[in-house]
């Protein structure tokens, strides 16, 4: 007979509401903290009526208060509900997304097969990163990281030291970056793939938000590579200062940057093509837009104190300059290849 420091015991609910459980045997645990185990060929017995399927793939338990498993039926979020002695009692709950850090990066991945409309938001408070996400539930396993199963992770800064790598896949999907309590992109910079570029409408999106920062950039430039993939770098304090926050990006429609800056530079750089810059209609006033027929993002940004410049790139472009906003009073600047 087995003990019952030796069970685990998972409880979740089916597609009927029905509490389900399942037990599995487990090796005899030091003293809870069991860091990480593969259950895979241990034995389990189902509880009567258990009829869910649940799978027995590997499973990672964390500080013995949560875990996260991995198998034919995406990815579930484990929280501990109640710990006697060594007996795990644990409620699931359907997450689609998973945070880890892989190498030096922080990876951010969509987990549940791709077709999820993720709403993410990266935000900061000088010590933690927040990763939201307003339709999905988070999972992680992340050593010192908060919110595993719901949907806001906390991950402490020196959890990582390379970049942070968002890889959304189908599905709408939006990624916003918070500035509200500072800049959240670190030294290595910010990827973000939104997956297939024609998944819309309304696509894969990004989002730059001020917030309720009060700053501004030196200079802000946008590159495209091509209609779907591109760059952006955020310069705090010009050429001689600190090095620029970068963000690439790639499977996007359009992005959206509210941040303020002194200058703002476009550069295009896919053969021939119309750019047009546009004022837009917005609530607040003080945007406009920039388009390219061939290779680029469409662009809604806030106007720049200073210089707005426009890098045509090389073939025979043409730059059409059908409105401005009425509050741009700055100077621009339009170079051929």
């Amino acid at each position: 007979m087995t003990s019952r420091k030796n069970m685990l015991t998972l409880r979740h609910r089916n597609q009927s509401r029905k509490l389900r459980s399942r037990k599995l045997r487990l090796e005899p645990l030091e003293d809870r903290r069991l860091l990480a185990a593969d259950l895979s060929s241990l034995p389990y017995e189902p509880f009567p009526n258990s009829d869910d399927g649940l799978s027995s793939d590997p499973v990672l338990i964390a500080d013995g208060c949560c875990a996260a498993l991995f198998g034919d039926l995406g990815s579930l979020a484990f929280e501990a509900d109640n710990i006697t002695g060594d007996v795990f009692l644990v409620s699931l709950s359907s997450a689609t997304t998973g945070v880890s850090v892989v190498g030096d990066d922080l990876l951010i991945a969509d987990s549940s097969g791709g077709d999820t409309d993720n709403q993410f938001k990266l935000s900061t408070d000088g010590t933690s990163l927040f990763v939201h996400d307003a339709n999905n539930l988070l999972t992680t396993a992340i050593l010192g990281a908060d919110g595993n199963g719901t949907n806001t992770v906390t991950i402490p800064l020196t959890a990582f030291s390379g970049g942070i790598v968002v890889n959304a896949l189908a599905g709408n999907d939006t990624l916003t970056v918070d500035f509200s309590g500072g800049n959240p992109i670190p030294q290595g910079g910010l990827s973000f793939h939104g997956g297939n570029p024609t998944s819309g409408p309304p696509g894969d999106a990004l989002v730059l938000d001020t917030g309720t920062w009060s700053g501004s950039f030196h200079t802000i430039t946008h590159t495209f590579l091509n209609e779907s993939d591109g760059g952006i770098s955020l310069d705090l304090d010009g050429s001689d200062g600190d090095p620029a926050s970068t963000i690439s990006y790639t499977g996007l429609e359009p992005v959206g940057d509210n941040l303020d800056a002194a200058h703002r530079v476009f550069t295009f750089n896919v053969g021939a093509e119309t750019i047009t810059l546009q004022d837009i209609v917005d609530a607040g006033g003080n945007q406009m837009q920039i388009d390219s027929s061939v290779g680029g993002e469409t662009v809604q940004f806030a106007n720049p104190s200073g210089s707005l410049t426009i890098n045509a790139g090389s073939g025979n472009d043409v730059v059409v300059v059908a409105s401005v906003d009425s509050a741009y009073v700055s100077v621009g600047e339009i170079r051929a290849g």
